[in-house]
């Protein structure tokens, strides 16, 4: 299915096409990492189950209409590329709308082609803050680590037309050689993300 399969409105359809080519613009200087690290790896399962949860849930009942970038990091980007080759009747059905880019990327092409009211797209974000500064970690206090250990800030949302907004963090901590949930849903004690 392509863009012009979908119910999409035609000015979104060409911001999207828009946006897919100054993302292969881009990244032709500045490719995509993958994984390389035990950490990063570590973050895939994360980033990978949530797109799934989202994309079941959320993104089933957005507007058609709209375009949808998901920014991301380098390691969301490839998890979200290889997510949206799957058969699997929802995921062929949004795929074509979806498009995984970096914040970077998607900072630049929206301040050339803005759409502030978010008439043609809306926006979702799924990225890992690892690790999180050691200035932070008091207000963790009530989900210790031990040395060697790190905090993870799963941050989540969606920001769109009407009712589509939404902002969620979620505390992780990487043991070194894998992930663990301590807190679903925490409340950030600082001003913006």
């Amino acid at each position: 299915m392509t863009v012009e399969d979908l119910d999409m409105n035609p000015t979104a359809a060409r911001w999207l096409e828009g946006l897919r080519d100054f993302v292969a613009r881009y990244r032709a200087s500045r490719p995509v990492l993958a994984a390389a690290t035990p950490e990063q790896r570590g973050q895939q399962p994360i980033l990978a189950t949530h797109l799934a949860t989202w994309i079941d849930g959320e993104a089933a009942t957005l507007p058609i209409t709209h375009a949808i970038p998901l920014t991301t990091s380098d390691i969301g980007v490839v998890v979200i590329e290889e997510c949206l080759t799957r058969p699997e009747p929802l995921i062929a059905s949004l795929a074509p709308r979806i498009l995984p880019v970096r914040e970077i990327e998607y900072r630049l092409y929206t301040k050339a082609h803005p759409d502030p009211d978010r008439a043609f797209h809306l926006n979702h974000w799924s990225w890992i803050k690892a690790p999180v500064p050691q200035q932070r970690h008091a207000e963790f206090h009530a989900w210790p680590i031990q040395a060697g250990e790190a905090y993870w800030l799963h941050r989540t949302g969606t920001s769109g037309p009407g009712e589509a907004e939404s902002r969620h963090t979620h505390l992780w901590k990487w043991t070194g050689s894998h992930a663990v949930l301590l807190k679903p849903f925490i409340q950030e004690r600082v001003e913006a993300l």
